[in-house]
Order: structure tokens, then C-alpha cells, then sequence
């Protein structure tokens, strides 16, 4: 079909692959999104799966293949729960909290001020 599409019900596609999404465009076959179990929906990139979104979680297909935002482009903010992390953490600006826990010592602004004291 050409032209606009209106549907008053369901529309269903066939479940696609990495390689051939089963939601793409003329111009680009192998960019798109396919399902690639029940209850999950996987965007593709070059005919490689890339991301997966299922119930209650978004996941690389691959382990530390996939960034969010980039070094010039940044996402404004993130609210998360709690962060567990098996890399590094780097910062360029302030790390700004209530307390930090360190192998079970927590530093807050008393032991702040009394560091500050004793110096």
C-alpha cells in the first residue's frame, strides 16, 4: 500500500529476525524492530540485534556493546533506584550525596567536618 494506513483494530506483523526486522523501511531492510521471543520486542542495526525490551527490562544483546548517550550528547537526567556496577566509575563534576559508603565506612558531612577539624 502507498498513502496513509488507518486501522480500526489489530495490526499484526510476522516475528522478523535480526537480519530481516519484521518493522523496518524501503531504505534500510536490516534496521528495525522484531519479536524475538514472546513478550519482547528487539531493535536491530545492521542486521545485529542490539537492544531487547521485555517485561520490566531493557537489555543489551551483547555485554558492554551498547551506550546510552555518547561524549558529546548526553541524556539530562536519570532516576534510578540504585546503581550496581562491575566497572569503574568516573566523573568530571561533583558526586553530590547524603553519605558514601566505602567498604562498609560511610562518609558523611560529621565525618567530614571532624576530618576537617583534626587537620
Amino acid at each position: 500500500t502507498t498513502g496513509n494506513v488507518t486501522s480500526g483494530g489489530v495490526i499484526s506483523f510476522p516475528d522478523g529476525s535480526a537480519g530481516s526486522p519484521s518493522i523496518t523501511n524501503t531504505g534500510d531492510t536490516n534496521n528495525g524492530l522484531y519479536f524475538s521471543a514472546a513478550d519482547a520486542l528487539t531493535y536491530t542495526s545492521g542486521g545485529t540485534a542490539q537492544v531487547t525490551f521485555a517485561d520490566g527490562v531493557v537489555k543489551p544483546i551483547t555485554d558492554s556493546d551498547v551506550d546510552l548517550g555518547t561524549s558529546s550528547l548526553y541524556f539530562k537526567d536519570a532516576y534510578i533506584d540504585s546503581i550496581t556496577t562491575t566497572g569503574n566509575i568516573t566523573s568530571s563534576g561533583t558526586v553530590a550525596g547524603a553519605a558514601l559508603d566505602i567498604d562498609d565506612v560511610v562518609i558523611n558531612a560529621v565525618l567530614m567536618l571532624l576530618l576537617q577539624l583534626q587537620s
